[in-house]
């Protein structure tokens, strides 16, 4: 959901300020450089919160994470000005999800 609102999938090298990469994570805010910003496992595992490098909590460090409203979640990690915009994409996410693990 949050890269499909932040760069429709697309890895920008590119974004508001100095916003790069699926995420559109910024260098400036802690995310990495610009170059592990744009390789999208290291963005992915950043957003996820799975690498440690940075400040910036990812999805698993977001307190009560697991129960938590996926688009809430996502405006938890990225701090969007549009908070409400990441649940246009959840019907969309849930869809793709579950082609994916069906094999289609």
């Amino acid at each position: 959901m949050a890269a499909m609102q932040e760069s429709s999938l697309r890895n920008l090298n590119y974004g508001d300020r100095d916003s790069v990469g699926l995420f559109q994570q910024r260098p400036s805010t802690g995310w990495g450089s610009v170059e592990q910003i744009m390789d999208p496992v290291f963005a992915a595992q950043s957003f996820y919160g799975i690498n440690s490098f940075g400040s910036n909590p990812g999805v698993i460090q977001q307190p009560g994470w697991q129960t938590m409203n996926p688009g809430q979640l996502a405006q938890a990690v990225q701090r969007s000005a549009y908070p409400d915009r990441y649940d246009n994409w959840y019907n969309l996410s849930v869809e793709l999800l579950n082609d994916y693990r069906s094999g289609r």
